[in-house]
Parts: C-alpha cells; structure tokens; sequence
C-alpha cells in the first residue's frame, strides 16, 4: 500500500490532468453502462423486429436494401450491422446487438463530455447517469435496431449544430455538421422531424445567408431530394406496412419523465438568456419544435406517434437539462432540488431488460434452446409452422442457431397440419387449444413446448 501512495503523490500533476481525467471517465463510464448490459444480451431473446433486421442481413447488399425500401425504413443502419456481421466472432444475437449497446454508450459519453466543456465533472457525471438511465435510452441500448445509432449520430450532430447556429463553427465543422445531417436522414425516416427543426431554428437564428455559399449544401440537397423522393414512394407503394401506427398510440402519459424536465429546463434558458444569448435558447428549442411538427403531422396528415422515435432528440434534450442543473448547483437550495430531481424523477442507478416492458412478448431465444435440448428435431423429421404474414420466416434466426438450419415449412392458417411437429407462433393463439388446428385425419398432437405466444406440438400414435 505504501508503494501505491508514493507512485501516486509522485504523479500527482499527471493523474490531475485533463486528458488523463477524461480517460479515466470514459472507461469508468464505458464499464458501468456495458457490463449491467451483457446480460440482457446473452440472456433475453430478440423480439420480432430485431429477428426480421438478422433476415435482412443474411440477404446481399442489394437485396436487403431493397427489403429495406419495402419495409418503409431507411438503409444506413442495416448497412453498418451487415459489415459488422462480416467481422464479428459468430452469427448469434449476442454480436448482432454488440453494435447497439456500443454506440448507445458512446452517444452518452458524448453527450457527458459536450457538458464538462462548459461545466465541472461533477456535472458531467450526472448528466451521464441521467442519460444513460432514460427508459428509451435503456431499452435501445439492447436492440438491434436502427435507434442506437440514431442517439450515436445526434449526440455528435448536437456539438456541431450548436457551433453553427451560433456562428462560430469553422468550414469543417460546418462540413461536419452536414455529414451528420444526412447520416441521420438515411438512418431512420422519423429524423425529418429533428432535421427539420435544426434549419427551421438555424434560419430563424440569422446566419444561414452566408452558410448557403458553402458547396457542401449541394450534397445536403441532393440528400434530401433523395430522402423524400424515397420515403414519398415507400409510403405510396407499401404504407400498409406501418398501418400499426394507429391513432390511439397517441397518448401525453406515453411520454417519458425528459419531457417535463426538459420543458422546466427550456423555460430556464429562456427566462436567463433572452436578452444575452438569444442563439443559445434557439439551440434549446429544437426538441420542442420537433415535438410541435410531430403532434400536427400525427393530428393532421397520419397516424406516425411512437415514443421510441424521440430518441434522436434525446441528446440535445440532456444538454439543456444540465444548463439547468448547473444552474442550480451554484446555489444550495438548487444542491436539494437537483437532489429531488435526480431521487424522484430518475431514481437509482439501474438497469432494467427492456425485455420486461417493451411490447413483444415471445421468447423465442428459449422456446428454440428448449426445443433443441429436447432433441426430437433432426434431419427427418418435419415440420410445418403456423405463421401471420408479416412474421414469416420470423423463426429462422433461433432455428438456425439453436438446431443448425431453418427447419420450418411455413404456412397460414387454414392448411392442413400432418407434420411430426408443429409449431404455432401468433399472438392470439396464447392460448391456443388443438380443437383450433385443422388437423389431418387420423392424427393426434400433444403440447411439446410452450412459450408465451409460441407453442410447438409433437404429433403420437
């Protein structure tokens, strides 16, 4: 122990110094937001949607891009976990969600460390168990989805947009800053929202004249002619495919505890900084205008309300909630409200499988383990499985992970079922009875495994 006390008096200056401090804050802060994660996933299973983004993977570039289009989503997200896949150790859904739990932990550092440039660590620190702690931010971590990515590329979009709406951002960082813009279009069609508001705000802020003569603008446009083209086609030809948006989605109490915060924070910023740095309340208003433009499209246009979707505003939401923190922190009274704020509102550090409130329900990482350690499928034995349209081939991934190919014959309801097992995966058939099934004669089925929502049957004599 005497050692260790003299190698540190030693080197003191050292271990007090920025860069050595910032170090040490991304690795403790990498190792607190990754390893209550791994559990989540090497243990829970992928739900329906990240199934379907493994089945757009194993397909060639341009077939997947092409299922990409039809889905009415966009292809950066799918493109970058595609070239992950090349490299990564094995083709499980542990790896396949590595991404999303890297980049989500980036995304909060990031965010963390835009708040010690004008803050304190103290601060910072807060602000990174804040973030990291928001449900959306806890649920997509873990999914092998396009929304780890969108809270990546907005937490590095926030540090450029907020040089360039207030007039201080060099030629790269205003080429910077459009990168990030049009990296945010093609990642997920909702961004619009966020993209918008940044140049409504960014006009309404003075400089955009001379930003207009910058030859970078002409890749924006083209970009966004590209987007809209694209997403106009998509929702023309295939709308039917998110015809799951509905208008009862929409609901205030769906909202996650950011949004009050982020409004007492907003409120804040403009009653101080009105007068004296007009830009930075411009800044802070972007989440308010994209919830603004959201709610009409939703009210007016059609049904698009989905919390997750908020996501991309999350980082510069974070940045004006801890404006409002280190506000409060110079007093003492502000020490005990932030102290409330952090106990009622956000509560301890934790970690919570967005398995146990997301909205699917089928464990199919156990049902194919289960079906597997049972050993009743090999290379003769058939299979037929009972599937809604949107879902086929759904059950491909865990069945060629757990049994080694995708043993099932897909079909719908209504053909006649003579397999040696059948496998029921729909969600109102929960509690499905064999009177339901339209069996061929002379055969009988018991119940082989059963899972929420997914049942398999083997057939006896």
């Amino acid at each position: 122990m005497e050692r260790v006390r003299l190698f540190f008096s030693k080197n003191r200056e050292l271990f007090l110094s920025e860069k050595v401090t910032t170090l040490l804050f991304i690795i403790l802060s990498s190792v607190i937001f990754i390893i209550p994660r791994i559990k989540i996933i090497t243990e829970y299973t992928l739900d329906g949607d990240e199934l379907l983004s493994w089945l757009l993977i194993e397909k060639s570039f341009t077939g997947m891009w092409a299922e990409v289009y039809r889905a009415v989503m966009q292809p950066l997200y799918y493109t970058i976990l595609k070239l992950w896949m090349f490299i990564s150790p094995e083709n499980n859904d542990y790896w396949i969600r590595v991404p999303g739990v890297a980049l989500s932990c980036l995304a909060s550092i990031l965010v963390a460390l835009q708040v010690r440039k004008i803050s304190d660590w103290l601060i910072a620190t807060i602000v990174f168990i804040l973030f990291s702690n928001l449900d959306w931010v806890v649920m997509t971590s873990t999914m092998s989805r396009s929304y780890p990515l969108l809270l990546f590329l907005s937490s590095l979009h926030v540090y450029y947009f907020r040089k360039v709406i207030t007039g201080t951002s060099s030629s790269r960082e205003y080429n910077a800053f459009t990168f990030f813009s049009i990296a945010i279009l093609f990642t997920h069609n909702t961004s619009i929202f966020y993209i918008s508001s940044c140049f409504l705000l960014l006009v309404i802020s003075g400089p955009w004249k001379k930003l207009l003569e910058k030859k970078i603008n002409i890749l924006f446009l083209v970009s966004l002619l590209v987007y809209l083209v694209v997403i106009y086609f998509q929702f023309i030809n295939y709308r039917s495919k998110v015809s799951w948006i509905g208008k009862s989605s929409w609901d205030f109490t769906y909202l996650d505890p950011i949004l009050i915060t982020y409004l007492i924070s907003l409120i804040f910023v403009f009653f101080r900084y009105k007068t004296t740095n007009r830009k930075l309340f411009l800044f802070s208003s972007v989440p308010l205008v994209g919830y603004f433009l959201y709610l009409f499209v939703d009210t007016f246009l059609m049904s698009i309300f989905v919390q997750r979707y908020f996501v991309v505003f999350y980082p510069l939401m974070t940045l004006v909630i801890a404006e409002f923190i280190r506000s409060l922190m110079n007093a003492n009274i502000g020490k005990v409200i932030m102290l409330l704020v952090v106990s009622i509102q956000f509560g301890s550090y934790r970690i919570t499988p967005y398995r146990d409130f997301y909205e699917y329900k089928i464990d199919y990482k156990h049902f194919f383990k289960n079906l597997k350690e049972r050993e009743v499928i090999n290379n003769h034995t058939s299979v037929q499985c009972v599937v809604i349209d949107s879902y086929e081939a759904v059950l491909s991934p865990y069945s060629k992970m757990y049994l080694g190919r995708d043993v099932c014959n897909y079909v719908s309801e209504g053909v006649k079922l003579e397999a040696d097992i059948i496998i029921i995966n729909d969600i109102s058939k929960a509690k499905i009875l064999m009177s339901d099934l339209n069996l061929a004669d002379n055969v009988k089925y018991r119940p082989l495994v059963v899972e929420d929502n997914i049942v398999a049957f083997e057939r006896y004599e």
